[in-house]
């Protein structure tokens, strides 16, 4: 493996007497859209994490970090410990601290930070050798039932209100914040079933929109783009209506029964608000 960052840490790793086990996982793993800017998913298995979340200066092995987070959580009743940093040489890494005794509950478990792709880098003590393959089966878009399909117009249209409202309010920053609340928990969704639907292979969930223009058209990276809108408040309002549509046309070519109707009243009420006058109570 002709990388320096790996090297180094396998060097390290391998003669610290604390490591359990190293695992690498997700997109490096896969080795399909890294580019200079990827970052490393690096699993530290300990039997000791103290040494390594009462100080961060283990973390200089490598380079001087330049800046890091640190942040805690529990998975399986156990408490890991992140440590996030970007290198003076710009190598980004998260590190997970993990005590070794993890390994053991997830002996013939499914895992689903596993799932999406996990390298053994070092395993001192066939800790890992009980781990599942990985399958992907959560990555995979799955087709949405029709409660699905309905919540999700009904909830789009919600969130689109508030957009109007404080356009209409001109609130800006509130304004552009239900924007990007839709744009990914709502109309993403709804691109990524229409492009399941499409696709004669299975899809993976297009993280935070990550490489979705790949599989549309140029007419559809198009009418994506018209979503987007600066500081203008009129070029907001479009940006709105043509998320609308987007929204809409995706929508249609599923199995399921667009609501004409609905999409009709709601594109009215929208175009009210925004030529209602400002000092209406």
């Amino acid at each position: 493996m002709n990388d320096h960052f790996l090297d180094t840490l396998l060097s390290f790793c391998q003669n610290h007497p604390a490591i359990d086990a190293v695992i690498l996982t997700s997109t490096r793993v896969r080795n399909l859209t890294i580019d200079a800017l990827s970052d490393y998913d690096i699993e530290i298995y300990t039997s000791n994490p103290e040494i390594f979340i009462t100080s961060d200066t283990w973390m200089q092995f490598y380079d001087q970090p330049m800046f890091r987070f640190n942040d805690q959580f529990i998975q399986h009743d156990i408490e890991l410990y992140m440590r996030m940093v970007i290198y003076e040489d710009y190598t980004k890494v998260d590190y997970k601290i993990i005590p070794t005794e993890l390994l053991e509950k997830l002996s013939n478990t499914y895992d689903p930070d596993l799932d999406n792709d996990y390298q053994v880098l070092i395993d001192k003590g066939r800790f890992t050798e009980n781990l599942l393959e990985a399958t992907h089966q959560s990555y995979y878009i799955k087709a949405p039932e029709k409660r699905q399909f309905d919540d999700m117009i009904g909830s789009f249209f919600m969130e689109c209100s508030y957009i109007a409202k404080n356009l209409w309010r001109q609130q800006l920053m509130e304004a552009k914040y239900s924007f990007a609340f839709m744009r990914f928990e709502k109309l993403l969704p709804m691109l990524e079933w229409y492009l399941a639907a499409k696709s004669n292979t299975p899809l993976k969930h297009f993280k935070h929109g990550r490489n979705i223009e790949q599989y549309l058209s140029k007419t559809e990276i198009e009418q994506l783009n018209a979503t987007y809108a600066a500081a203008n408040y009129e070029e907001n309002w479009q940006a709105l209506y043509a998320a609308i549509e987007l929204f809409a046309y995706a929508a249609r070519k599923l199995n399921y029964q667009y609501p004409e109707k609905l999409h009709q009243k709601a594109m009215k009420y929208f175009t009210d608000i925004q030529n209602m006058e400002r000092d209406r109570t």
